[in-house]
């Protein structure tokens, strides 16, 4: 296992302007990319927490994907964070983690946030994925399923790092922390989170707190309510802690039925 470069990208998503966000980020990395190994982007980065899915939802061949696929291959990274997708006449929140050479693995948002009403327009993912960069099992998730903490330990895989990207509202801001500590704590490896700055358009506002936790469940980078292009190097510190207090080998798996 080798040392992880991570960057997080933190921004006012602007609402359903797919152009502007897209162009955000690629003006983001043509100045700030510094060999990162991973980028990550909030949930739903190039439209907002829209339940437009009809107006918005692209194929995994669509706009949103193509520029990703283009993002990866020129800085030579794995680029990822969900967008609105449609497959087979329905609608996901799909997560996807893009490499240079052209493949992805893609992620369905399991948990839907009935208060806004997002199970009633899209449908829900059924199986978890995994990905592995410089020897890290890397779990991606998106927002809403950080308060379930079922999923990630039902991953057969021992995992490094677990990955959120979020629309996460100001309001609730102190959960966020809070539960990224305790996945990080009982999984035994980081956990990240990036969330989005301003507003949208559903009346929410955002204030930010991307950040990462080790496995103690401390802050070793926290944007706060900053914009822009985050970096931090993570060394496999928890490998150490978890062969001398392994709880893992304890753990039991979750059924659901």
């Amino acid at each position: 296992m080798e040392d992880l470069n991570i960057a997080l990208i933190q921004y006012d998503i602007q609402w359903e302007n797919k152009s502007s966000n897209l162009s955000y980020i690629d003006q983001l990395l043509n100045t700030q990319y510094q060999g990162e190994d991973l980028i990550i982007l909030p949930e739903m980065f190039s439209t907002g927490f829209s339940m437009n899915a009809q107006l918005h939802a692209e194929s995994i061949e669509g706009k949103t994907m193509q520029q990703l696929l283009i993002w990866s291959s020129k800085f030579d990274c794995c680029i990822s964070g969900s967008f609105i997708c449609e497959q087979n006449e329905t609608f996901t929140n799909k997560f996807v983690a893009v490499f240079p050479d052209g493949s992805f693995i893609d992620y369905d948002k399991k948990y839907l946030f009935s208060p806004a009403n997002e199970s009633e327009v899209y449908q829900a993912g059924e199986k978890i994925s995994t990905f592995d960069i410089k020897g890290w099992t890397i779990c991606p998730l998106i927002c809403y399923d950080l308060r379930f903490p079922e999923w990630p330990r039902n991953v057969e895989d021992t995992l490094d790092l677990i990955v959120y990207a979020a629309s996460w509202p100001k309001a609730r801001i102190g959960h966020w922390d809070k539960l990224l500590a305790a996945r990080a704590i009982e999984n035994q490896c980081y956990s990240i989170g990036v969330n989005r700055t301003g507003s949208d358009g559903n009346g929410f506002e955002y204030n930010g707190g991307s950040v990462i936790k080790d496995y103690d469940g401390n802050s070793i980078l926290d944007c706060n309510n900053e914009t822009g292009y985050f970096r931090f190097e993570l060394k496999a510190d928890h490998l150490p802690y978890r062969e001398k207090l392994n709880f893992l080998r304890d753990k039991k798996g979750f059924q659901f039925i």
